[in-house]
């Protein structure tokens, strides 16, 4: 059974991605254009994810959608850094963000994935990382621990700055 919670998270992320790119065209604020391509990988990993149960994975849909995964977190990360400490740790985040994105790009294209692993899961949203050989799912968390740890303490940081943004609670359960 197909499920439709990708597509309406991706036709969702597509107006905030539009939203926010629109935003950072006016206010040109890093933030905003990190926050833009985090939340333009989001929304083709989850159009690749609803794509996958109508269709199945190719290794191409498959490199894609695990390339989009964890560099979403560290740019989500990285613009929440940017947002609160400027520079230099947003400059500084934002270079091993790319570094490590250029690397985990380069393994991710250029390893074999795994076709038994790639066909077999149902759903195939399911997949995890499985079909990737296992030197290319070990970078993965460098990308995403720092950034979910971002996402976690810097809405905590604003919070703790200023009590009355409560939303910023919120922001950090969505984080965890």
């Amino acid at each position: 059974m197909v499920s439709y919670f990708p597509v309406i998270s991706s036709v969702i992320s597509a107006a905030f991605t539009l939203l926010l790119g629109v935003q950072y065209i006016r206010r040109r604020k890093k933030h905003q254009l990190m926050w833009t391509v985090a939340l333009t990988m989001f929304t083709l990993s989850t159009a690749l994810a609803f794509l996958s149960e109508i269709n199945g994975w190719t290794v191409f849909t498959y490199q894609v959608y695990y390339f989009s995964v964890s560099p979403m977190v560290a740019f989500m990360g990285a613009g929440t850094l940017y947002l609160l400490a400027h520079k230099p740790w947003g400059k500084y985040f934002l270079a091993y963000t790319l570094i490590v994105s250029i690397i985990f790009l380069v393994l991710v294209f250029t390893s074999t994935v795994d076709i038994t692993q790639l066909t077999a899961y149902s759903p195939p949203s399911d997949i995890g990382g499985q079909p990737m050989p296992s030197n290319v799912r070990l970078v993965s968390p460098l990308l995403s621990v720092p950034g979910g740890l971002l996402l976690i303490i810097g809405p905590l940081y604003s919070f703790y700055l200023d009590k009355s943004r409560k939303y910023n609670l919120l922001i950090a359960l969505g984080g965890a």
